[in-house]
This record gives structure tokens, C-alpha cells and sequence, in this order.
């Protein structure tokens, strides 16, 4: 695996590890309130 795909391959795992952590942030908060 090149450094490239390799650096790519760990910013989609960030992202969607990003957008995931932001629903269940929302998810909660809702439900809290």
C-alpha cells in the first residue's frame, strides 16, 4: 500500500468516524432534552 492511499484510506475512516461521533452526539443530546 503507498503512503498515499494509505493517508487517504485513514481520512475517510476520520470522516466517518467524525460524522458518526456528531450523530450520536445529536442523538443524545435529544433525547436528554
Amino acid at each position: 500500500m503507498t503512503r498515499k492511499a494509505f493517508y487517504a484510506n485513514n481520512t475517510r475512516i476520520l470522516c466517518w468516524g467524525i460524522g458518526l461521533g456528531l450523530m450520536v452526539g445529536v442523538l443524545v443530546g435529544a433525547s436528554l432534552h
